[in-house]
């Protein structure tokens, strides 16, 4: 492993128990993390979990909908041990799917030199590219219920030893240690973790360096987490892991080894192709198999989840399509017309897309930044103008009527902020950053961050090889770019 992977990894500035690790102290850590001995009495500590709101972007079909999501926060020092047991995994990984026939199966969480490692972009062109090959055939496509809080750990402990092969004492150990604390995690949630720091003292983090924790060193740590052990969450059951590290990714892959191997035969055998992208799988076959072969096949498929990895696959959730030169139909709801929505993008009618909702994202997200824009334009006018005014004088300009009270609170801390700026003289750049961000040309956005940066590379992948179907993604993004401009040049 390199060590700046590694150091990348271990000074990420997210608040843990512990700070972020230095360049030097890294340096340390990243040797100390290859010997066995200090892997074995290292001392894990808790997961914090926070639930992050996000928001199901309406459409004119659905309606609005606010969803969360468990995120897990791993000690930075564990990171360094998850990171460095994640890489030796993942080449004995794929060294192991090499030789069981199975390395173009899975295409997620994947590192190393294989053609079939990539992005969700690739791996969709590679599907819909057979598809268009095949110019006939059936889908299937389908995701494992709750994957990650599922993984069986005896079945993931004899995949984990089949995959990882030959192990000195010490080794095995260490490897046991680690799969140990992976599977029998300990979380505490961060709104509880703040309540209780908030009563033990005044302040909720301590700061050394310019790094930010919850506590300066492992003894008042230990001390505060034997004091209150019922905050503490344990995983007293027999599956589920945490998506926190890195480690978590290999070992979903590794779980599934048996699944995809059976799963390719079967597909293969009949001149079909089948691919998994972490919970999500697609089967592809052409229409040489009849009908009730490919029934048959969808039933195998679903017993064998349950038989081999204790895994359910959504009903609900599972597409059962025939297609023909680029158009799909639906066998579930008696061949209506029918498209295929897989990691991000919609093939139908023989034109691939970018997903509906995701377009509709990021005009609803490039709506209300260049909204906050267009306000913080306003205040730093007011402001710029006169710079004896306060607060509140400047938000009795903006608002004339009334507002809730969180609503308020946070147009006032943006006055406050942009008064800063102004008294200081140094501009306020986020004025033009979100119009850079949605609606100027690509060149200036941010390149793996910016959708406008992703649907142009999704654009030049799929455009790529000879295939019949359409692109028209760079349409999507040119559409939404000029409603946003509209709206922001309206609003300016």
């Amino acid at each position: 492993m390199q060590f700046e992977n590694f150091y990348q990894k271990v000074s990420k500035p997210y608040v843990q128990f512990d700070f972020p690790l230095g360049r030097n102290r890294a340096k340390k850590y990243f040797n100390d993390v290859q010997k066995t001995g200090q892997v074995i009495h290292h001392r894990f500590l808790p997961f914090i979990s926070i639930s992050i709101t996000f928001e199901k972007h309406p459409t004119p079909e659905k309606p609005r909908n606010v969803k969360s999501r468990p995120i897990s926060l791993v000690s930075h020092s564990d990171a360094g041990i998850y990171t460095y047991y994640a890489e030796m995994l993942n080449d004995r990984y794929n060294a192991y799917v090499v030789n069981h026939g199975i390395d173009d199966v899975a295409v997620a969480y994947r590192t190393g030199g294989s053609q079939h490692h990539g992005s969700n972009i690739t791996a969709a062109h590679e599907v819909f590219d057979f598809i268009d090959a095949s110019e006939e055939g059936w889908v299937l496509k389908g995701d494992f219920k709750g994957f990650f809080d599922h993984l069986n750990h005896k079945v993931l402990w004899r995949r984990f030893l089949n995959v990882i092969g030959e192990l000195s004492n010490d080794e095995k150990l260490a490897w046991t240690k680690v799969f140990d604390e992976l599977t029998r995690f300990r979380t505490i949630k961060k709104a509880t973790l703040i309540k209780r720091l908030k009563k033990s003292r005044r302040f909720v983090t301590v700061k050394k360096n310019d790094k930010v924790a919850y506590f300066d060193n492992l003894k008042t740590l230990g001390d505060f987490l034997k004091e209150n052990q019922d905050i503490i969450n344990r995983n007293r059951t027999n599956e589920g892991i945490p998506q926190g590290t890195g480690l978590s990714a290999v070992m979903a892959n590794v779980y599934m080894t048996e699944f995809d191997e059976k799963a390719k035969n079967m597909v293969y055998a009949l001149g079909g192709i089948y691919r998994r992208y972490s919970d999500d799988f697609v089967v592809v076959l052409p229409k040489t198999v009849s009908e009730l072969q490919f029934e048959t096949l969808t039933d195998e498929m679903l017993k064998m989840s349950q038989d081999l990895v204790e895994l359910e696959i959504e009903h609900d959730k599972t597409k059962a399509l025939s297609f023909k030169h680029g158009e799909f139909f639906d066998l579930k709801k008696d061949n209506q017309s029918a498209g295929l929505d897989y990691l991000g993008f919609l093939f139908a009618n023989n034109t691939v897309s970018i997903r509906g909702g995701s377009s509709y994202k990021y005009y609803y997200r490039g709506r209300k930044a260049l909204k906050s824009a267009n306000t913080a334009k306003k205040i730093f006018e007011i402001a710029s103008a006169d710079s004896s005014l306060a607060v509140d004088d400047i938000y009795k300009q903006l608002i004339k009527g009334n507002q809730s009270g969180g609503a308020a609170t946070a147009l006032k801390n943006k006055i406050q902020r942009i008064l800063f700026h102004v008294k200081r003289g140094t501009g306020l750049p986020e004025i033009h950053n979100s119009y850079r961000r949605y609606v100027i040309d690509p060149e200036f956005s941010k390149p793996r961050t910016s959708f406008i940066s992703y649907a142009i590379r999704a654009e030049e992948e799929f455009s790529k090889g000879s295939h019949s179907y359409r692109v028209v993604i760079n349409k999507q993004l040119n559409k939404q770019r000029a409603r946003l401009a509209i709206k922001y040049l309206h609003e300016t």
